[in-house]
């Protein structure tokens, strides 16, 4: 059962809802009042075994304290949902000096130097293995197709946020006509401003191929959060937590947001991209080689069969 009302607590019911394989069963209570006697017997009647409480409920210490003491006497293990508007428990990790504990600043995989130089090491070979192999005859008909399609450049550079925050120039092929909200409005539903040609490029991702010449200038990573426009990552960071840890390390063309369907203006575009935040977040805390082949892996299979979410 779920105890306390919020963003996070509604992305973890619905991924329990969708991910049977977990092999939870949520249980909805109510009586947001929390009456202590009401819950135990709530407990007892169906069997709970775990109560997700969030942080970011309206109880007050002593009911909080309660809800632990009772669920402690009758075995309901607590599961605490960290706001995803607060940053404080992903900076740091609990550690004990002796029986004392502790709050260290964390550590992410990619702050160690052999896991980053593994990483660099790879992002050089597979981008020379794409532009050699793939790009010096796919680019060119690319390019033939963007200039019969609409007057303009064949590569669109975008200033966006790398590594620490560095800005930099992301090489794109055009997808649209040229406009003047190109750097600052994002693309929505049947976008009148992209191109035949763009619609079928952003469709297979094939419009980002430029930016293995980023990844060779080390701006930017095979694998990696996408990076934004400066106007959107202005705009989110005061307002999401952790959205600064995106750039804890380097932007990549693909990433495991985007494999996993969190890519467009779909519904509600600031909890969309909380979500966004969140499987970012997730890859910087637990980036692994492995992890990357399998979002390489998945992108090349959106490719192939088309992104539903491109837009």
């Amino acid at each position: 059962m779920f105890l306390g009302d919020g963003d996070s607590t509604e992305i973890l019911k619905n991924i329990f809802k969708e991910r049977k394989d977990y092999g939870y069963r949520i249980f909805e209570y109510e009586n947001a009042d929390a009456n202590t006697a009401e819950l135990v017997n709530f407990w007892k009647k169906n069997g709970i075994h775990t109560l997700f409480f969030s942080t970011e409920n309206s109880y007050s210490e002593s009911i909080e304290s309660e809800i632990f003491k009772l669920a402690e006497d009758n075995k309901v293990h607590i599961s605490l949902i960290p706001s995803i508007t607060q940053s404080d428990f992903f900076l740091y990790d609990l550690a004990y000096i002796q029986t004392q504990p502790i709050l260290n600043q964390a550590r992410y995989p990619l702050d160690y130097y052999s896991n980053f130089l593994m990483k660099r090491a790879f992002d050089i070979f597979f981008s020379i293995f794409v532009l050699a192999f793939v790009c010096t005859w796919l680019f060119p008909i690319i390019a033939i197709l963007i200039r019969v399609s609409s007057k303009g450049p064949v590569f669109f550079l975008q200033k966006r946020y790398g590594f620490h925050e560095e800005v930099f120039s992301c090489i794109k092929f055009r997808t649209m006509v040229v406009n003047d909200e190109s750097t600052t409005s994002t693309t929505k539903e049947n976008d009148t401003r992209i191109t035949k040609v763009g619609k079928f490029l952003r469709k297979t991702s094939l419009d980002e191929l430029p930016q293995f010449i980023n990844v060779l200038k080390g701006e930017m990573s095979v694998v990696g959060p996408r990076p934004h426009m400066l106007a959107v990552d202005n705009y989110y960071k005061p307002k999401i937590g952790r959205y600064s840890l995106r750039s804890m390390v380097t932007p990549g063309i693909t990433g495991l947001a985007q494999v996993s369907g969190l890519r467009g203006d779909l519904g509600d575009v600031e909890v969309e991209m909380k979500k966004r935040v969140l499987a970012d977040a997730f890859y910087v805390r637990n980036w692994s080689f492995v992890l990357d082949l399998i979002i390489i892996l998945k992108t090349i299979l959106l490719v192939i069969g088309g992104d539903k979410n491109a837009k």
